[in-house]
C-alpha cells in the first residue's frame, strides 16, 4: 500500500502540480485519465507491481556461523558499521539495524531496516535484498581474514 501511495503521489506531482506551478493547466484531467485505455492499463500495471514489489525487493537469508552469534558478534558489528548502519534496537532474540543517513532512509522510503534473528540455529538476516546480499558478502570477507 505504501509503494502504491508513493507512485500515485509521484504521478500527481508530475501530472498536476508541476504544470500548475509553471502556470499551465494540468495535461490530463481525471475524466481523461479514467477514459484513456492506455492510462488505465498503465495504472493496472503499477498496481500489480506494487503487489509484487515486496516479494521482489525483500529477502530473508539464513546464515550459518562457526559457533554462536555471540562468538561472531564483533564481525557483524564491523560489517554494519562499514556499510553505514546503526543499531536501532537490541534484544536477546532480535537485532534491528537502520541506515545512519537520513537522506538514504528517505530515498529508500523508510525500508532500510535489516533484522537479525539470533534465536534460531542458522542466524536469519531479513531486509532489502541488496542490503542483505552486501552484508552477507562483507561478512564472508571478515571471516576469511
Amino acid at each position: 500500500i505504501k509503494f502504491l501511495l508513493y507512485i500515485i503521489t509521484i504521478f500527481a506531482v508530475f501530472l498536476v502540480f508541476i504544470p500548475m506551478l509553471t502556470g499551465k493547466n494540468p495535461a490530463y484531467t481525471l475524466d481523461e485519465i479514467s477514459h484513456d485505455r492506455r492510462m488505465l492499463t498503465f495504472l493496472i500495471l503499477i498496481f500489480a507491481y506494487s503487489l509484487v514489489y515486496p516479494v521482489i525487493a525483500f529477502t530473508t537469508l539464513k546464515r550459518y556461523l562457526n559457533g554462536s552469534y555471540s562468538d561472531n558478534q564483533q564481525h557483524f558489528e564491523k560489517v554494519f558499521e562499514t556499510l553505514g548502519f546503526e543499531k536501532e534496537s537490541d534484544s536477546s532474540e532480535r537485532i534491528v539495524y537502520r541506515k545512519k543517513s537520513r537522506l538514504t532512509r528517505f530515498l529508500q522510503w523508510g525500508e532500510d531496516r535489516v533484522v537479525i534473528n539470533t534465536s534460531s540455529s542458522p542466524v536469519t538476516i531479513s531486509g532489502l535484498r541488496k542490503n542483505v546480499k552486501r552484508i552477507d558478502i562483507l561478512f564472508d570477507q571478515y571471516l576469511s581474514k
